[in-house]
């Protein structure tokens, strides 16, 4: 019984050591230290709210960080509207709207084994976001005629 405890206590102190060192490196992940969110937070940071068309519940890839299901998306004249839905507020971030003229290349790429558009961002470069194939077509009449060139191919 008395080893029993002590295994018990012996488990529970490694899981307690384990969730603190991982812990700081899985909510810098999630909060986009790593070149996701926060970087294009630097340069597109919004306080203001999409006029135009607006899609709950997207998924986008900014820099290397997958935002799953979680992003509200608005497209209007003024640009990309992005901002990250949860109820942890831990894990908010900053909404970004992101001017069409910041949008400088294009290239197809895959999010979830669907074809999608991935876009660097701003001169000198600020970062990257991919989009989903249906969200890139709804951006086409508003982006610079020459990143309409993934039109066709997804």
């Amino acid at each position: 019984m008395l080893f029993n405890l002590l295994l018990l206590l012996g488990v529970l102190i490694a899981c307690a050591i384990a969730l603190s060192s991982l812990l700081p490196i899985v909510l810098d992940h999630f909060r986009g230290r790593s070149g996701g969110w926060r970087v294009l937070a630097s340069a597109y940071a919004t306080a203001e709210r999409p006029l135009g068309e607006i899609w709950r519940g997207q998924s986008v890839v900014a820099g290397l960080i997958l935002y799953r299901y979680c992003v509200t998306v608005g497209i209007d004249k003024a640009g990309l509207y992005l901002a990250i839905v949860t109820p942890l507020a831990m894990l908010r971030q900053t909404p970004l709207l992101i001017p069409w003229s910041a949008f400088k290349q294009v290239e197809p790429a895959r999010l979830f084994w669907r074809k999608a558009a991935l876009f660097s961002l701003g001169t000198p470069p600020v970062g990257t976001i991919t989009v989903p194939a249906t969200l890139y077509r709804r951006m086409l009449p508003y982006l610079p005629p020459s990143l309409a060139s993934l039109e066709k191919t997804i």
